[in-house]
């Protein structure tokens, strides 16, 4: 990813992000780049809270039979996701709708995916940023879209053999599960990520629905490391984030 201005440049799109209060950053990057193992390719992607759109602009490279649609609440991020989307070699296959994530989700008949993946505020009341709109963003308020919403009313929304891939930091994980538990979910994948080894501070989440199961399944545990000893990136980040990438 190399960068010019205000416009981030990939392997396969570029990206603008001048007007949208979050910018594209590694939480995103990795959330996009993640593969879990038990994650069959979906049909049909929704992208939650997308912000700039890297999300579903990575979902759509990755997957070239999907159909991906975006949910973005803030109107300068919706209309900056949009002309990134107009831009991209898969235009056709991305919708963008400026809209509010629990309206949305407990409507009489909402529409269902296979994936919906987001990238959500997590800050509390103690880290409030200044900017309205970077709040809206970044903050776990009240109403506003939280981990523990998508968790709550996520179930909605998906297929029957539906997913939802959330990262959220590493010490909210046994809430969360708790959390999934109340909405029929389970934890099928985890990967526990660290800057330097031993010190995980995120963690990159599958949920499935607990009815579908048919036999006990262990979750599948695993680590990424983002940086050698020396700060540099680690092996693993670049094998991960390769294929979006520059150089």
């Amino acid at each position: 990813m190399s960068s010019s201005a205000e416009i981030f440049h990939f392997r396969q799109f570029d990206l603008r992000q001048g007007r949208a209060a979050q910018k594209c950053g590694t939480d995103a990057l990795l959330l996009g780049a993640w593969q879990p193992t038990r994650l069959t390719p979906p049909r049909r992607v929704l992208d939650v809270g997308t912000g700039t759109g890297v999300l579903a602009l990575m979902l759509a490279q990755r997957y070239p039979k999907a159909e991906v649609e975006a949910w973005e609440l803030e109107a300068e991020a919706a209309a900056e996701a949009a002309e990134n989307f107009a831009a991209s070699p898969w235009s056709t296959r991305l919708r963008l709708q400026q809209t509010d994530f629990l309206a949305a989700a407990t409507t009489a008949e909402p529409a269902r995916y296979d994936l919906i993946l987001s990238n959500p505020p997590y800050y509390t009341e103690t880290t409030l940023a200044p900017e309205a709109s970077r709040a809206l963003a970044r903050h776990t308020l009240g109403g506003s879209l939280s981990p523990a919403l998508l968790l709550r009313y996520a179930p909605r929304l998906l297929e029957r053999g539906g997913a939802l891939a959330l990262i959220t930091p590493a010490e909210q994980l046994e809430a969360l599960r708790q959390q999934a538990v109340r909405s029929g979910l389970y934890l099928a994948e985890w990967v526990a990520v660290s800057s330097r080894p031993a010190r995980p501070v995120r963690s990159l989440t599958l949920w499935r629905s607990i009815a579908e199961l048919t036999s006990y399944q262990p979750c599948l545990r695993s680590e990424l490391v983002l940086q050698e000893v020396d700060g540099s990136p680690s092996a693993d980040y670049r094998r991960w984030t390769e294929a979006y990438l520059l150089g």
